[in-house]
């Protein structure tokens, strides 16, 4: 929790337009992982062990689908729409597997609002080479107005 700063909402539902669209291009480290393993607690093996992975189809460790499901709700909360919105569900799938040191790109782009109740939902898109880690669609509760936090402050006297 951050005190006493205030931080400006991203954008509300009616400014946003269909097409609007926000990517990134960020490549997986093992402080990624492991802080992602560290707080869910996942202990697969897959992620982790070289001579585990090794024994699979995929021959070396891969990264984990929630850390990706996690960077994609990070660019709704810190772009599209931005800060104060909720991610209220998601449909994703993942095609194909990634490992330690992949760069990827990270996309959402807005394909439908909903008037009752102010909702949108996002394309999202994760690509490594021209490939497809994953894809589906983010549904997105748009930043709220403020209040201000002085609005009653003198009501009392």
């Amino acid at each position: 929790m951050v005190f006493g700063k205030v931080h400006a909402s991203g954008k509300d539902w009616g400014s946003l337009r269909v097409g609007d669209k926000v990517e990134e291009i960020r490549t997986i480290t093992g402080r990624d992982i492991f802080s992602y393993l560290g707080l869910t607690d996942d202990q697969n093996p897959l992620y982790i062990e070289d001579h585990y992975a090794a024994q699979t189809e995929y021959k070396k460790v891969i990264v984990p689908s929630g850390l990706l499901i996690s960077w994609l709700s990070a660019l709704a909360s810190k772009s599209l729409p931005g800060p104060g919105s909720i991610v209220t569900g998601t449909r994703l799938s993942f095609p194909n597997v990634l490992h330690h040191g992949d760069t990827v790109r990270l996309s959402l782009e807005l394909i439908h609002k909903t008037k009752e109740p102010q909702m949108i939902t996002c394309k999202a898109t994760v690509i490594h080479q021209d490939r497809p880690a994953a894809e589906g669609e983010l549904d997105l509760l748009p930043p709220q107005p403020l209040y201000s936090l002085f609005k009653d402050a003198y009501d009392n006297f």
